[in-house]
């Protein structure tokens, strides 16, 4: 009975032992399963930067090249881990520029020569439609007027953040606790930011975003901006739509400073072509403070060369018409800018921008940029022309 006993046991054990064998073994295989089956992806683009600005002794001239690469887990107990790595440098010793900040002769291009992690972060999908994001991440919002990634730059703007999303049909919601800015010139900026953004789809007619986006950061951004944005078109035809856009928005600084923003754009646009036309307004506070836009892709906004990065104290008016042809496989932009002082109504200058891209077998870009602003009243701002030729590349 004795031996039966013993041996019953030894049985069991060894039916233990393969069973956890068997579990551990499994558990190792997900664990592979997961990060072998993942996607890499790859981003390259060569680009040529020249910039002759008045005022400068020197005409600025830059080539450089951007790889990012990145790899995404597959997913695992609904979460996926990501990671990318970008590096810019110098092609050809073209670097005839300065960076932001540094005295200089030659004008400013903000492409320094950097090896950067770009992003790595967690995403945990616990729920449908609810996905909470955790590490250095990308984050856009909206058309990217008040929080984006300034793409345009080689290294882009990132946020070591914790988000959380929500989709459910037309609802989409985005909260994010930042406490550091990474920017586009490998700077790392503390930072206490509250960002809150929540959009509704309207069938047939657009979106409207509410926000609140609360600022408090080493780059002295202390300031609270509410806001609230209508974006979208309306089929007149079967090939013709109205195209429409308003947004405003109230800003207070830590300071007790105040001002307020202003969008209305109205466009007409049909299967290959469109035009616009829009005021939009970064109000000031009796000259003493202009509305700012600290996490904004900026460049995309009041003229592509860049010289209303910072809103003036004066406040800026910008009355734009944009008109986009796609045509011979290619994609045209023309707007026409013209500035002014929103609090004293000032001759802030005017802006001349061109744009034309070519897709090729949707993989590959080749494109070039323009951009020729003409001083106005505002002597800081001088005549400035910047002109861009790249190429690119994504996997």
């Amino acid at each position: 009975m004795k031996k039966q006993f013993s041996t019953t046991i030894s049985a069991l054990s060894v039916a233990i032992l393969a069973a956890t064998v068997a579990t551990q073994t499994q558990a190792e295989d997900v664990f592979y399963d997961a990060l072998s089956g993942g996607k890499a992806t790859l981003d390259a683009r060569l680009r040529y930067e020249g910039v002759d600005q008045d005022g400068k002794n020197e005409k600025a001239s830059g080539l450089t090249l951007r790889t990012r690469l990145g790899y995404k887990t597959a997913e695992l107990a609904n979460t996926t881990a990501f990671i990318e790595m970008d590096d810019v440098r110098v092609v050809g010793g073209i670097d005839d520029y300065s960076q932001p900040g540094m005295p200089s002769d030659y004008p400013v291009i903000a492409d320094p020569a950097l090896t950067e992690l770009n992003q790595a972060y967690l995403s945990f999908k616990p729920l449908e439609g609810l996905d909470v994001i955790g590490g250095r991440q990308r984050l856009i919002l909206d058309n990217a007027r008040f929080v984006g990634n300034v793409g345009w730059r080689q290294h882009e703007q990132t946020y070591d953040a914790l988000t959380v999303k929500f989709k459910a049909e037309a609802l989409d919601a985005t909260v994010m606790y930042s406490g550091r800015i990474n920017t586009v010139t490998a700077g790392h900026v503390k930072a206490k930011d509250l960002i809150i953004n929540v959009a509704y789809t309207l069938t047939d007619i657009g979106k409207i975003s509410t926000y609140f986006y609360g600022l408090d950061n080493d780059a002295g951004s202390t300031l609270d901006t509410f806001g609230v944005r209508f974006s979208g078109k309306s089929m007149l035809s079967d090939d013709a739509s109205l195209l429409y856009r308003a947004e405003f928005a109230l800003q207070e600084t830590h300071a007790d400073a105040e001002a307020s923003y202003l969008l209305a754009e109205l466009g007409y646009g049909q299967n290959n072509w469109s035009v616009l036309a829009g005021l939009e307004i970064l109000g000031s506070d009796d000259g003493a403070y202009g509305f700012q836009t600290p996490l904004a892709t900026k460049h995309a906004f009041n003229g592509w060369a860049d010289k209303f990065l910072a809103t003036p104290t004066d406040g800026l008016e910008d009355l734009y018409i944009k008109g986009i042809v796609k045509a011979a496989g290619m994609k045209f932009v023309l707007i026409a800018h013209d500035f002014s002082g929103s609090d004293s109504g000032d001759d802030l200058g005017s802006e001349i921008d061109f744009l034309v891209v070519k897709p090729i077998a949707k993989k590959y870009k080749v494109g070039l940029k323009y951009a020729g602003y003409s001083q106005g009243d505002l002597l800081s701002k001088t005549d400035t022309t910047k002109v861009w030729l790249w190429a690119e590349v994504k996997f």
